[in-house]
């Protein structure tokens, strides 16, 4: 008893401190929040049904109805889908699905529902996630499908996929208007299949067992545990949202979808699990813990050096991003800051060293573009127009990219491939109007 009672306490002191983080202005996670605050609805939501009082249910309701009011707000569909399915799997694990027509009528009625959340609603985010799978599925090698990228890898190396999808396809199509700077898959499944190959869909496949298995003896339990039921919810509703979104990339969310299949654990009282169970799950929320932290001091960092930056203090920019390079840093927007800023100082071969570092971890426009602004410097013309090629084609949308291109080629009075892009540039169509947009437009006219 002494030992459930401690790790039940761990659990609780655990959820208070996501919060807390969570309510913290430094919290990135802002984005995930409406996934965020289903999952720990669906948490709270067996226990709310426990409270007879009328003053106490008058309450549950008061609270209640702002956050659904917000979840309704925020027009998350992957907190929507994330907190049905958990809802459906309360009432699975509570009885209320016994009837074969009724679970095959809720079936339906999700799927249904599902589709026009996906396709019918905010279309515009569909078709990108849609170009994000097709990339992927035709850019992958397929030796990789089986041994993985490498872990954390997906920001090095899916935007140099999209250039290379893109030189194969007309880059003024809608298709290519739905291209962005792009560093998670939006299925987490499918991002940690990609990283980690064959090793890390057997690990998801695993994960998944042990769920079904603590979903069994949740629901065959007698009395059934509501607060057992309400972790099992909550983790359904991050995993079905993980589906659509990138809830799993997030150290924090894997804390606390670690702590809630903990607290199923030992509230199912698997005896002979305990131990392992709690001392798997304590070493990977310190090592998670330890992670995210890290990489808050490097955000705090960054954010510190582009003040000084921003307002003149180059040199103080500079000597702060090297110590932190020559110390270990290996984040890659710090890494990427350090290189600008060197170019930005006037020196391109230092810029060029940490930028090639930075590449390792972060690959988007802002470092290809500057990759090709130093080799155009140091008058490496081949490898400036690859740069500025891969820049192009890895988000076509973008006006000043086109831009740059047409002006390398005016610079090394190449007229023809001048004129050729001046026409790409001026058809293709205005994503988001504005002055810089008009300001290039009206220099491509000249």
């Amino acid at each position: 008893m002494k030992f459930k009672a401690a790790i039940l306490f761990f659990c609780l002191a655990g959820f208070v401190l996501f919060n807390g983080y969570l309510l913290h202005p430094s919290n990135p996670t802002q984005t995930l929040m409406p996934v965020i605050i289903a999952a720990q609805m669906v948490l709270l939501l067996p226990a709310a049904f426990q409270v007879k009082n009328v003053w106490g249910k008058a309450v549950l309701i008061l609270v209640a109805a702002p956050i659904t009011g917000y979840l309704v707000y925020c027009q998350c569909r992957a907190a929507w889908l994330g907190l049905a399915a958990g809802v459906l799997l309360l009432a699975y694990i509570h009885g209320s699905l016994r009837n074969r027509k009724v679970n095959r009528v809720l079936l339906i009625s999700l799927t249904v529902i599902t589709s026009v959340l996906v396709f019918g609603f905010k279309t515009g985010s569909s078709k990108g996630r849609m170009l994000i799978y097709k990339v992927i599925a035709e850019e992958t090698p397929t030796r990789q499908w089986f041994t993985g990228i490498g872990g954390g890898r997906f920001k090095a190396v899916y935007n140099t996929w999209q250039s290379q999808y893109f030189t194969r396809y007309n880059i003024n199509s809608r298709e290519a208007l739905m291209a962005d700077n792009t560093y998670y898959a939006f299925n987490d499944y499918l991002q940690y299949t990609v990283e980690y190959g064959l090793a890390g869909l057997l690990v998801i496949l695993a994960v998944l067992l042990f769920f079904l298995v603590l979903l069994k003896k949740a629901r065959n339990s007698r009395p059934q545990n509501p607060y057992a039921a309400g972790a099992l919810g909550s983790i359904t509703v991050i995993g079905v949202s993980a589906l659509f979104s990138y809830p799993l990339q997030n150290g924090w969310v894997q804390v606390y979808v670690l702590l809630c299949f903990l607290f199923a654990t030992i509230q199912l009282s698997f005896k002979w699990f305990k131990w392992t169970t709690a001392g798997a799950v304590a070493v990977l929320v310190v090592v998670i813990a330890e992670k995210q932290f890290i990489q808050q001091v490097y955000a705090r960092l960054n954010k510190k050096a582009v003040l000084y930056s921003q307002t003149g203090r180059k040199q103080m920019a500079l000597q702060l991003l090297t110590n932190a390079a020559k110390n270990g840093c290996t984040d890659g927007n710090t890494l990427y800051l350090l290189a600008k800023t060197c170019y930005q100082s006037g020196k391109p071969d230092s810029a060029l060293f940490w930028l090639k570092q930075a590449a390792g971890k972060i690959t988007n426009l802002e470092t290809t573009t500057l990759f090709a602004n130093i080799y155009a410097e140091t008058r490496q013309y081949a490898m400036a127009e690859a740069f500025y090629l891969k820049a192009v084609y890895m988000i076509p949308n973008r006006f000043e990219s086109r831009f740059n291109l047409v002006r390398f080629y005016k610079d090394q009075h190449n007229d023809s491939l001048a004129a050729q892009w001046t026409a790409l540039t001026r058809d293709l169509p205005v994503k988001i109007a504005s002055e810089k947009v008009n300001r290039i437009l009206k220099e491509i006219n000249k």
